[in-house]
């Protein structure tokens, strides 16, 4: 594995020999052991972030609750001349200092409910979360037979949310909000061969939702905003070969609402591209269409080095 300057973990072909490359190329399981190891070491990545950057919050906390005069020793009471102390009260255990104060408001995470705040902090975004879940459930399944794969995916969800962030860091500017209350659920199945395959996707939503957004990272770019009371069903599909795919979808609104998107950006999980955009409007009843163009860089560099090594048994 190869780690960026940013974090992001990347499988080191570099480090292949010509044989081990071949045999990777040519395993049809080859790909998705990548992007299984690739997923497993980022989230060990983006977990010890977390610890660290969560870890540096807390001694901020600690540091700024220190910084504060207590009162503690008024009247002369305390170990120094003045009518108030610096750091009066020191607390040698560092957990116990960035404990975070009672009145805080915060929610544990398997908590169903609550209210979370956080400012930036090494590249992250600053953020205000409000929510209320349900229930969410996924499933996700998959069957290979030679060349041939199949695989789907279902999720549903239920409850409210309203978040807000904002972020400008040497990845760009990140800006969002939007808000959501309702139902939504969604299914989408594969079929690939080699590097031909079609997808098929559903989606389906009743409740109501409103946002903005405007992304100019290394990774994404793009803008969108939307409003929406109601109920709407989306229907999508697309095929691929060799690594480039073209897809459209297609929505039915039963409510009043409008809706735009444009932009690209990359998947983290896949490290697949999307470039695309769409726009709706519905008085009442109406819909939206929408174009997307995928390119998965894995697929392009195995489909040509497979025709490198078509074109060098040829010649042999």
């Amino acid at each position: 594995m190869t780690v960026s300057e940013q974090g992001q973990a990347a499988f080191d072909y570099a480090k292949l020999t010509p044989a081990e490359r071949s045999a990777y190329h040519h395993d049809p399981d080859g790909e998705a052991s990548i992007r299984t190891a690739v997923t497993k070491w980022q989230q060990h990545i983006d977990d010890r972030v977390k610890a660290v950057s969560e870890l540096d919050e807390g001694v901020k906390v600690a540091l700024g609750r220190a910084s504060v005069d207590s009162n503690k020793d008024a009247f002369g009471k305390g170990a120094d001349e003045t009518l108030s102390g610096f750091n009066a009260g020191a607390e040698g255990d560092l957990a116990k200092a960035m404990k975070p104060d009672e009145s805080s408001v915060g929610t544990k995470p398997d908590s169903k409910t609550g209210v979370t705040v956080s400012g930036p902090k090494y590249g992250k975004e600053a953020s205000v979360k409000a929510y209320a879940d349900l229930f969410h459930e996924t499933a996700q399944g998959s069957i290979s037979e030679g060349d041939l794969k199949l695989s789907g995916s279902a999720d549903i969800y239920g409850g409210a949310r309203a978040t807000a962030n904002f972020g400008f860091t040497d990845q760009g500017l990140t800006s969002k909000a939007e808000a959501s209350a309702g139902v939504r659920g969604l299914a989408e199945g594969r079929a690939e061969y080699g590097y031909v395959g079609q997808y098929g996707r559903a989606e389906g939503f009743a409740g109501i939702e409103g946002s903005v957004s405007a992304k100019a990272t290394k990774e994404e770019v793009s803008v969108g905003a939307k409003g929406f009371l109601g109920a709407k069903g989306t229907l999508a599909g697309g095929t691929e070969a060799f690594g480039f795919g073209v897809g459209v979808n297609a929505e039915g609104w039963a409510g009043p609402g409008a809706e735009a998107w444009w932009g690209y950006k990359k998947d983290k999980e896949t490290g697949v591209w999307k470039l695309g955009g769409d726009a709706g409007l519905s008085p009442l009843l109406g819909g939206k269409v929408g174009l997307e163009i995928t390119i998965d860089p894995h697929k392009v560099s195995n489909a040509v080095g497979d025709a490198a090594d078509a074109l060098a048994d040829l010649f042999d």
